[in-house]
């Protein structure tokens, strides 16, 4: 596998990572730099290691491609969250709060429709990275809920995701209910190609939309 090309992304963050699970008042907290080393940390079943071994190939490949060309610092900053998400590490943000925190009773979730259409796209790109563009525009296409508010997002020839004609500047309630469904829906859809695909997803993103990461596994 790209193992350099992953070691060098981890001794390059070693100083802001953290393993899941931790506690991120504590600060990094890697030890091993070598990514097969980590899976094998994991105690994944052979099936699962395997296939994990395989989406970081695809992933280390797409790094190197795009690094060498020296540009996409947004396509770069996904898909090393992509990479650390296989190997179950983390940033550890400046201030170690997370993006999204629960609402109080008396505050219902929202999300800004930039910050939506910013996350939608990133899962797009996710999609691409794993199971090619036309199956994830196809899958993302598809997966839209009837709700007709939705027909404001458009995704073009480019798999370019663009939102015309909604007025509001944020989603909560219904429309909100309507975005969490659309993600679901396309998650478990990849994740019939790609069965971990839920764990190659960003998980902020999942907890800016108030989604719980149980909501996306694949139905058993």
């Amino acid at each position: 596998m790209a193992s350099y090309c992953i070691r060098r992304l981890i001794q390059a963050r070693k100083d802001t990572i953290l393993k899941t699970g931790s506690d991120p008042s504590q600060g990094a907290s890697v030890i091993l730099l070598d990514p097969e080393e980590i899976l094998k940390s994991l105690a994944l079943s052979e099936t699962a290691y395997v296939q994990r071994i395989n989406n970081l190939e695809v992933l280390a490949r797409a790094y190197q491609n795009l690094t060498s060309e020296g540009q996409h610092p947004e396509e770069l900053k996904i898909l090393e969250l992509q990479i650390l998400g296989l190997l179950k590490l983390s940033i550890v943000s400046g201030d170690n709060k997370t993006q999204a925190t629960a609402p109080s009773s008396n505050s219902p979730p929202k999300i800004k429709m930039s910050d939506a259409l910013e996350i939608l796209q990133a899962l797009i790109q996710c999609g691409s990275t794993y199971l090619g563009p036309k199956i994830s525009s196809d899958y993302f296409t598809t997966s839209r809920p009837a709700a007709v508010w939705l027909e404001c997002f458009t995704l073009k020839s480019n798999n370019k995701l663009m939102a015309n004609g909604f007025v509001s500047d944020s989603l909560q309630g219904q429309e909100l209910e309507d975005i969490q469904l659309w993600v679901k829906t396309y998650i478990k859809k990849c994740s019939l190609i790609v069965s971990e695909f839920y764990t190659m997803v960003d998980p902020s993103h999942l907890k800016r939309l108030f989604i719980a990461l149980n909501d996306v596994k694949p139905d058993q």
